[in-house]
C-alpha cells in the first residue's frame, strides 16, 4: 500500500535542500525485509528518470541538465553499511576533502553527504544506521542491535538524501520498550502499539521526498524552486486558478481534456493542494509549438474550462481572487442576485468608487 500526499515538518533547517511544507510518496510492503524495500527503492527511482529522459527531454533541455548524468542512473545502486561511510569519511577528512573528522554515532550532515554521494556515478544506498540516531520504530539488526535495519538512498551531485526507509517493529512488547528508551509519552503511541498488537504483520516501507527528486533531476540548485521552471520559461496558453468540491476533482480531470480537443491539442500540467479542493490547471503547447501560436485560442480555453469548474460546483478564482483579471468570469458565473448585494455593498462603503478602483467588480 502507498499514499502520496503533504507533509509538514516544524525543522530549524534553512538549507537549500529543506522545506516546511513538503510532498511525499510513501509505500508500506507486508513481509518486506530492509533487502526488499532497498530493491524497491532503487528500482522505482530507475523507473522515474528512465520515465523523464522517455517523455520530458524538451524540458531539460530548456533547463540545461546534463542528461547524460541522469543516464547511468540503472540499478542496481552501490550499496555502503554505514560502519563503511564512516570508513570513507575518515579517509576524506586526512586527505583534506572532508572539513571535520566524522565520528561513528553521528548522523550524516549535508557535507558528508556530499562528499560520500560525489564518489560514485549513481545515488548510493547507505544502511544499518545507529539505532539511537533513528526513529524508534525501526527494527533493530538482529546481529547487531545497536543498529536499525533502515537505509537512505543520497542523490549525486550533492543533492542529498532522497529516500529514507526501513523494517518497521512489528513486536509489541519490543515497540512499547522503545518509546520508553525514547522518553515518548506511551499514551501519544497507544494506537500505534494497537495497530501491532491486533492483525498486523512484519513490514518495511519507505519516503520519497518529492520536491528533492525533482530538484535532482531537473539540476535545480534550490529546493523551493521545483515548481515546474521549464513550463515558466515556455509559457502556458492558459493558466487557471480553480477549485472544485473533493467529490467532483477526479470527474473534473477526467473530463477536463474532451472540450480542449475540440479547440486544438494541448499538454496539460495539473497540480494543487487537494486538502481544500484548489488546482492549477494549466495549459501548456505541445512540443515543437509556441505559445504565441494559440494566442488566438485563449479565451476559448479559459472559457472552456471555467465553464467545466462551474458546472461542477467550483470557484474559477480560488487561491489568488478575482483583482482585475477576473472581473468579467465574476459576472458570467456569479450568483446575479448575491452580485447586485455585492454592488450594494461596495456603493455604500466606496461611494466615490476611490478604493482599488476596478478590481473584483467593475467601476460602478
Amino acid at each position: 500500500t502507498y499514499c502520496f500526499g503533504p507533509t509538514f515538518r516544524a525543522e530549524k533547517s534553512k538549507t537549500r535542500r529543506h522545506l516546511t511544507e513538503f510532498w511525499m510518496v510513501e509505500p508500506e510492503v507486508a513481509y518486506a525485509q530492509l533487502d526488499d524495500i532497498m530493491v524497491l527503492a532503487e528500482n522505482f527511482l530507475a523507473h522515474i528518470v528512465t520515465r523523464v529522459l522517455e517523455s520530458r527531454r524538451e524540458e531539460l533541455s530548456i533547463l540545461e541538465r546534463d542528461t547524460t548524468r541522469l543516464e547511468s542512473i540503472l540499478p542496481p545502486f552501490p550499496r555502503l553499511s554505514y560502519d563503511d561511510a564512516v570508513k570513507l569519511l575518515h579517509e576524506g577528512h586526512e586527505k583534506g576533502l572532508v572539513e571535520h573528522r566524522f565520528e561513528w554515532g553521528g548522523d550524516l550532515g549535508s557535507p558528508d553527504e556530499t562528499y560520500l554521494s560525489g564518489l560514485f556515478d549513481r545515488p548510493v544506498m547507505v544502511h544499518r544506521y545507529p539505532a539511537a540516531i533513528k526513529a524508534f520504530y525501526m527494527q533493530p539488526d538482529p546481529d547487531r542491535p545497536e543498529v536499525a535495519l533502515c537505509a537512505d538512498l543520497l542523490a549525486p551531485e550533492g543533492y542529498g538524501e532522497i529516500i529514507g526507509g526501513s523494517q518497521r517493529i512489528h513486536d509489541p512488547d519490543l515497540l512499547e520498550q522503545r518509546i520508553h528508551e525514547y522518553g515518548l509519552s506511551l499514551d501519544d503511541y497507544r494506537w500505534y502499539l494497537d495497530l501491532r498488537r491486533y492483525g498486523t504483520v512484519p513490514d518495511s516501507g519507505f519516503v520519497m521526498g518529492v520536491e528533492r527528486v525533482v530538484a535532482w533531476v531537473t539540476g535545480t540548485r534550490h529546493i523551493r524552486e521545483t515548481i515546474p521552471e521549464a513550463n515558466r520559461r515556455i509559457g502556458a496558453v492558459s493558466s487557471h486558478d480553480i477549485s472544485l468540491p473533493l467529490s467532483e476533482i477526479p470527474a473534473f480531470i477526467a473530463q477536463a481534456p474532451a472540450p480542449l480537443a475540440k479547440i486544438d491539442s494541448f499538454r496539460i500540467n495539473c497540480f494543487g493542494h487537494l486538502g481544500d479542493g484548489n488546482l492549477h490547471y494549466n495549459v501548456f503547447p505541445l512540443s515543437g509549438r509556441r505559445r504565441a501560436d494559440h494566442d488566438h485560442q485563449r479565451t476559448a480555453v479559459k472559457t472552456a474550462i471555467h465553464d467545466l469548474v462551474h458546472a461542477a460546483g467550483g470557484s474559477v478564482a480560488a487561491e489568488h481572487g478575482v483583482g482585475r483579471l477576473k472581473t468579467a468570469d465574476l459576472e458570467r458565473y456569479a450568483d446575479p442576485v448575491k452580485l447586485a448585494l455585492m454592488r450594494r455593498v461596495k456603493q455604500a462603503l466606496d461611494p466615490l468608487g476611490i478604493l482599488n478602483p476596478g478590481a473584483v467588480l467593475p467601476a460602478i
